[in-house]
């Protein structure tokens, strides 16, 4: 099984995300170690990144995603996720090279549950603000806030409010897989 979560930056993704590998005895891994060098530093000075930016990134995950789907291994990952076109790609990979276009698709999906760590932003905001350590500027924020696209009806997705607890979120998320 494979396992997404997803959502803006300070809504707890890798909190959340090696608990519940702890909970599964799964490997964890964060999509922020895929970005590259530049991106991190783009961030840093609190440029958003374009489609373009990401692209490399949700290829190199897409990628590391198949390894696990072939072998059946469990993964949790975490990943902004921010667009639904990001997801997509996730799922099929390079056919999605357009980042524009979504239509027909020759390639199996990979399937993942996916599940979208929701918040509401002055709780966002007061974590990034008290996080320490990370790459991300906490103005990044209000930029993540503006491109998410929230999962809709066509994409099966868990929807966690974070102002619960670890625990709770994480024994949610194992309840409903």
């Amino acid at each position: 099984m494979i396992y997404i979560l997803m959502g803006v930056c300070g809504s707890g993704k890798t909190t959340i995300g090696i608990s519940l590998a702890e909970q599964l005895n799964s490997v964890f891994r964060d999509a922020d170690s895929f970005h590259t060098d530049e991106n991190k530093k783009k961030m840093a000075s609190g440029m958003p990144l374009t489609d373009e930016d990401r692209l490399p990134w949700l290829f190199a995950i897409h990628d590391f995603l198949t390894g696990f789907h072939t072998t059946g291994q469990t993964v949790v990952i975490t990943c902004s996720a921010l667009k639904k076109v990001y997801r997509q790609i996730l799922r099929y990979g390079k056919q999605y090279n357009n980042i524009q276009e979504i239509g027909e698709t020759k390639n199996l999906p990979i399937p993942f549950k996916l599940v979208y760590l929701k918040g509401e932003e002055a709780v966002l905001r007061d974590r990034m603000q008290k996080r320490t350590g990370h790459f991300m500027s906490s103005g990044m924020l209000s930029s993540q806030l503006v491109t998410m696209e929230e999962p809709d009806n066509t994409e099966e997705c868990l929807i966690i409010d974070i102002r619960e607890s670890v625990n709770t979120i994480v024994k949610n998320i194992l309840q409903t897989s």
